[in-house]
């Protein structure tokens, strides 16, 4: 049974560094930006999904019934495998936007560090776009593909567990 394993979260909630140190084990990493609705990854066994939730952020991102049903090849990657689950990332809105102002690359997995970071691009859209606002998004998209999401809040390393209902705290809020 092939099943995968979706890292999720908004640009600096934490996904890299949480499949580096918590998912070690794992060799198959796919990062969002691989997959495209023509072709997509390979399918193998333990692989990780690194999802930015803000990765198909458009204008009509902010309109009424915009969902994640729209990430074409999203839903057409997810389509080929038995299992998905899910561990959504979430942090405190000025944590986020305090590691995306001082973040300097835009991925770090395996050493590698790939291209600056555009920073004032990411806190823009972090600011327009807050986590109470896309988070629940995510989780109808998922309570609509069929798969468990586990949340987590990296607001410090003790990734602590976060019910459905605590994602609308003001916490989450943009500032």
């Amino acid at each position: 049974m092939k099943e995968l394993h979706i890292v999720a979260g908004v640009s600096c909630a934490g996904k890299s560094t949480y499949i580096e140190q918590l998912v070690p084990e794992v060799d198959n990493v796919i990062f969002a930006h691989q997959l495209s609705s023509q072709t997509s990854p390979d399918l193998k066994s333990d692989t990780v999904l690194h999802y930015n939730l803000l990765k198909e952020l458009r204008a009509q991102a902010r309109e009424e019934g915009w969902s994640f049903q729209h990430d074409r090849a999203l839903v057409a990657y997810l389509s080929r495998w038995d299992r998905i689950r899910c561990t959504l990332l979430v942090a405190e809105t000025s944590i986020i936007l305090k590691r995306a102002r001082a973040r300097k690359y835009i991925e770090t997995m395996g050493g590698v560090n790939v291209e600056n970071y555009p920073n004032k691009k990411w806190v823009d859209i972090l600011c327009g776009v807050p986590q109470s606002y896309i988070v629940p998004r995510w989780l109808l998209f998922a309570d609509q593909l069929n798969f468990k999401v586990n949340i987590y809040d990296t607001s410090n390393t003790n990734y602590n567990g976060v019910s459905r209902s605590q994602i609308d705290l003001n916490k989450y809020n943009s500032i």
